[in-house]
């Protein structure tokens, strides 16, 4: 904090500033909270480099500025900062990403897009490289999180749905038009894979709107981080839905027994079409309900039948796959319902030969 006094000595006047606070000065603060981040690259159009961790560790924050020393950060055209992610504004960054280590980057362009992330070790000669790539237009792609089963482009993909509907939900929760398009994300991020949050998010939207869907999502919800890899980031949320939802511990006596669980294509021609069809019965004692079937990527076209399956009834789930690329496939599909076993990953697989008479 800065204080501007004015002090008369002998009919002169001075302007004297008392800096109050041992840490304070009168230059700007660096912004603590994520938004004020991302807010500020945007403002100056420039790219924001993040370390997410717990705590800003030293470590980290001697080898940001051994690189900024080194005159690699001559290009003003990249903002590096640390997040603390134990500041409560910054927490839901934790859940967003599922951060591993502190040893991470998340680099977001101008216009506020996740462009590409990395949990390799961090050195003042990593930092050059990842930007010197992104500013060649070629960044690097990131290592798969073993908490997904997305393809890191996809997932990049995911990220940035799911930090837009949660920036949308912080910013305008009482606008109705915000929180719709806020759903529309999280349904196309649901689309290319679900998980805890984005399931989470669209619970917390539904309630706030009064749909009585909110208690479905919040069970899937809930099973998703029961069963998640890294479950005890969000051990407080599933607390506070299940405080929400008490029903949703409970499973329905409906259950989905699938024939196969994964079908091979086998081999397959360049841009073909292939029709998956997974067949399955309700072994249980109540009807189910099949309430969402996504797919890992757009190739493969789920479609199922809204009605209820009664008890020893059969059902079909048909996905249509545009073989779209040579080499190997495998492609994963998500099925949510009301029964026991509340979501079933059915495996797509097959082969593109690659054919000389192409080139």
């Amino acid at each position: 904090m800065c204080i501007i006094a004015i002090a008369n000595f002998n009919n002169k006047y001075f302007f004297i500033f008392l800096s109050i606070g041992l840490l304070s000065s009168c230059q700007p603060k660096t912004p603590r909270s994520f938004y004020a981040m991302y807010a500020q690259a945007q403002q100056a159009n420039q790219y924001l480099w993040l370390n997410l961790n717990y705590g800003n560790t030293p470590l980290i924050t001697d080898q940001i500025k051994e690189y900024k020393a080194s005159g690699q950060a001559a290009k003003e055209d990249f903002i590096l900062q640390q997040c603390n992610l134990l500041d409560t504004s910054n927490t839901f960054l934790s859940y967003i990403f599922l951060i591993e280590n502190i040893n991470n980057s998340y680099v977001f362009n101008p216009q506020g897009e996740l462009i590409t992330f990395s949990n390799h070790k961090i050195t003042p000669g990593s930092i050059r490289n990842q930007l010197n790539a992104i500013r060649n237009h070629h960044p690097q792609l990131p290592d798969q999180p073993r908490e997904f089963v997305s393809t890191p482009d996809s997932l990049i993909s995911l990220y940035n749905l799911v930090l837009k509907a949660h920036l949308l939900h912080h910013r305008y929760a009482s606008r109705t038009d915000s929180l719709e398009k806020a759903l529309q994300l999280l349904d196309q991020s649901i689309g290319i894979e679900p998980y805890f949050y984005n399931l989470y998010l669209k619970s917390k939207i539904l309630k706030a709107r009064q749909n009585p869907e909110a208690a479905h999502y919040a069970r899937l919800a809930i099973q998703y981080g029961k069963n998640a890899y890294q479950k005890q980031i969000y051990t407080l949320l599933i607390d506070e839905l299940s405080s929400e939802y008490p029903a949703t511990l409970e499973t329905g006596k409906g259950r989905m027994n699938f024939k196969k669980t994964a079908l091979d294509a086998g081999k397959l021609a360049l841009n073909s079409e292939y029709e998956f069809n997974f067949e399955f019965e309700n072994t249980g004692e109540e009807p189910v309900i099949i309430t969402f079937v996504s797919s890992t990527c757009g190739c493969a076209k789920p479609e199922w039948s809204k009605k209820p399956i009664l008890p020893h009834e059969k059902g079909v789930i048909k996905v249509r796959f545009h073989a779209e690329k040579y080499g190997n496939f495998v492609r994963s599909v998500f099925v949510q319902s009301t029964a026991q076993n509340f979501v079933e990953q059915l495996l797509l697989r097959g082969h593109v030969p690659f054919n000389h008479s192409n080139q």
